[in-house]
């Protein structure tokens, strides 16, 4: 697979990781590991999420103690449909959202959709008490997001 979709992401963690004068590794998930939440799923995944589970998807780098392996993408999926649903949310979690990250400590989940290219918008969910608020399209791109994150670091 080309990895074209996170190269800016890529180079700035680089940075990320010399400017702390040692090493923060990235654990990426096998092609088999990919293969497998596609098909448990039963989702086509976009590109540009493959090259980020390829890369980084087993945990570290820009997302230290996140993983995104089959098991853990389908239980934020599980707890951000209990979330919507406990703040009484009147939407449901589309049928093609891939619920990436789940911070269960302030109920918010970041989440792609298949059905959205091959290079998808990221949306968030935010459960605020009994509140919510929901953006679609909080980062253009999965890199866009990304790049957020390693920018807070640095």
């Amino acid at each position: 697979m080309l990895n074209i979709y996170l190269n800016r992401a890529k180079k700035q963690f680089q940075m990320l990781q010399e400017s702390r004068k040692g090493s923060s590794e990235t654990f990426p998930c096998s092609e088999e590991e990919v293969q497998k939440l596609e098909k448990n799923l039963g989702l086509r995944l976009p590109k540009a999420y493959k090259e980020f589970l390829l890369w980084i998807g087993a945990g570290g780098g820009p997302l230290e103690g996140q993983h995104f392996t089959d098991s853990r993408v389908q239980a934020n999926r599980e707890r951000a449909m209990a979330t919507m649903k406990a703040v009484g949310c009147p939407e449901s979690l589309p049928e093609d959202a891939i619920v990436f990250l789940f911070d269960q400590l302030d109920d918010y989940f970041f989440y792609i959709r298949a059905s959205e290219g091959d290079n998808p918008p990221v949306h968030l969910f935010e459960a605020i008490g009994k509140e919510y608020r929901k953006i679609d399209n909080y980062s253009r791109n999965l890199e866009d997001y990304l790049l957020e994150r390693i920018n807070y670091q640095l």
